[in-house]
Order: C-alpha cells, then sequence, then structure tokens
C-alpha cells in the first residue's frame, strides 16, 4: 500500500508539473486577442479613428490610408456584443478618439457567438480582454485555463513545435489583418460562395436581433455623449456571395439600418453590392484582400475628410 501511494504521489507531481510546465508556455504565445490588446494599449492617446467589426473589417479595413490616426479592433467573427464593450471598455482611456467606424456584416443583427460553432472565442474574449459574456458558465475551465483554453489537441501540437507557432501571421500593429492576392483563387466561385452563405443564414437567429440592436444603439449613444462620430459601413461582397443572400435577412438589416440611422443622425455607407470593387479586389467570396482594403480604406478615408469639412 505504501508503494502505491507513494507512486500515485510521484505521479500527481509528475502531473501538476507538466501542467505547470504547458500553462506556461501557452501564456507566452501570441493570438489576435492578446495581440491586438497589447497593440491598442500601446495607442490609446494617439487613436482618432476606431474601426469595429468582424472579420470583412479585420481584412478589410487598413487604417495607414487614413489621414487621421487610426486603428482597427475588429477581429475575426466579433459581434456586436463585443464591439460595444470593447470600445466602451477604453473610451474614456481615447481622448482624442473622434470617429468610429462600426462594419456590419450580413448577419451582425442576427448572431452572437455563443450559438455557433465559433463559441470557443467566447473565451478568448474573457481571458484576454476579460469582458465576459454572459451565457456562458462561470465555473468553465476555459475562462481560467491556457490548456482547456487551447484544448489538448492544439497543445500538444504546439509542444511539438516546440511553441514556436504563429499565430498572428499578416496582422499588422494597426489591427489590419494583410491577406494577398491569389490567382485564380479556387475558394472565389458561386459553389463556394453559396455554402458560405448558407453556413451564415443558419446563424441567423432572430431571437437575437433586439439584444444585437440594443448593444449597438448603446455605443451610438455613449459616442454622441462625447460628441464622437460614428459612422456605419457594410463591407463589400463579391458577386458569388451576394447573389445568394437572404432577402428576407436583407431587409431586416435595411430596416435595422434605416431605424438607428434616423434616431441617431449617423451615416451609413452600403458597400456590400458596389461595382466599385471586382475579382481583384477579394481574397474571396466576402473578404478583400490587400488591394481591395485600400481601396475600401481610401473610400473611408474620403467620407471623414468630407464629414470633417462639414462641420467646419
Amino acid at each position: 500500500m505504501k508503494v502505491f501511494l507513494k507512486n500515485i504521489f510521484y505521479f500527481s507531481i509528475s502531473f501538476l508539473l507538466l501542467f505547470a510546465f504547458l500553462e506556461f508556455k501557452l501564456s507566452h504565445l501570441n493570438n489576435s486577442y492578446k495581440y491586438k490588446r497589447e497593440c491598442l494599449e500601446s495607442k490609446l492617446d494617439s487613436i482618432e479613428i476606431l474601426v469595429l467589426g468582424a472579420s470583412g473589417m479585420t481584412q478589410g479595413v487598413d487604417p495607414s490610408n487614413f489621414k487621421l490616426y487610426g486603428y482597427n479592433l475588429s477581429n475575426v467573427s466579433q459581434t456586436l456584443f463585443y464591439d460595444c464593450r470593447l470600445t466602451l471598455k477604453y473610451l474614456d482611456r481615447m481622448p482624442n478618439l473622434k470617429f468610429v467606424v462600426i462594419g456590419l456584416s450580413y448577419t451582425s443583427f442576427g448572431e452572437q457567438l455563443f450559438d455557433g460553432i465559433e463559441f470557443w472565442r467566447d473565451f478568448f474574449y474573457f481571458q484576454f480582454w476579460d469582458i465576459n459574456y454572459p451565457e456562458t458558465k462561470k465555473y468553465d475551465l476555459r475562462k481560467y485555463s491556457k490548456y482547456f483554453l487551447y484544448g489538448p489537441e492544439n497543445t500538444f501540437t504546439f509542444l511539438k513545435q516546440n511553441f514556436k507557432t504563429n499565430q498572428i501571421s499578416g496582422l499588422k500593429e494597426n489591427g489590419f489583418l494583410w491577406t494577398d492576392s491569389l490567382q485564380n483563387n479556387p475558394s472565389i466561385s458561386f459553389e463556394k460562395g453559396f455554402q458560405n452563405v448558407r453556413h451564415h443564414n443558419s446563424e441567423f437567429k432572430l431571437n437575437r436581433i433586439n439584444e444585437n440592436k440594443k448593444d449597438l444603439m448603446e455605443l451610438i449613444s455613449k459616442l454622441k455623449e462625447k460628441n464622437i462620430t460614428p459612422i456605419l459601413i457594410t463591407p463589400p461582397l463579391y458577386k458569388t456571395y451576394s447573389i445568394y443572400m437572404s432577402d428576407q435577412i436583407q431587409k431586416i438589416n435595411s430596416e435595422l439600418i434605416r431605424s438607428i440611422t434616423d434616431s441617431f443622425h449617423c451615416a451609413f455607407y452600403d458597400y456590400s453590392h458596389s461595382s466599385i470593387f471586382s475579382k481583384k479586389d477579394f481574397y474571396d467570396n466576402n473578404h478583400l484582400n490587400f488591394i481591395g482594403a485600400r481601396k475600401l480604406s481610401v473610400l473611408i478615408n474620403q467620407e471623414i475628410s468630407n464629414s470633417i469639412k462639414s462641420s467646419h
């Protein structure tokens, strides 16, 4: 019995040491959440334009094309819940903030991460931004452990790579995610576009509309209180995607945006069907590449410049 207990003791110590080692190494890995927070917090005093939204904005807006100093705080699949709370978390620490560009995707009003296959992102926002989505379980280990956050499979992949992995490839210090222009990109096709839209339609939940609208209205209201100008935009989509979009969802989006812009008297620019963008501007069916991002960013900069001129 003593030998057995001794073996159990040594095994437990070995397991705890391994777990502590993995936690330590994983805590030093970079990812888009950790990197964006570090970059944002280093630039708070300088930011004049803040960009929000999901991946269409992350890959589609490069603040280096703005005349004013900008930072792109959008992220892949980022919802209005996080757009609102991230901005309000830092609003009082951005003394020079003048404009907030809010990207609204096809599914923004009907989507929460918690409902879909990317629910795991909620735990990254909790660990790296200290923002809790209220429907996640209080004692879920993914909130407190890097091992459980990344999962066993990813953890041991990182271990085999000696934790030398780049999870922020293409991500710039200004928050823009640079993506290349691919020749004859097979992901740009009507078949792929149909699959993309079908997946996004399945993630649009009617019961989420009111809470997303409330979050957006709260954000705009707080910005207005501080004399910060909100600008709403929908990023460009290629025809292989836009042709399949649900008429019902588009009608819902249009009515919601019209209601909000009428209530707050804020500008809205819809680039989703814009003929300005062609296939060479896209990385895939619903994301721009660096060429298209430059074009969109210049357009946004022009709208901001026009806004500044009209206010004087």
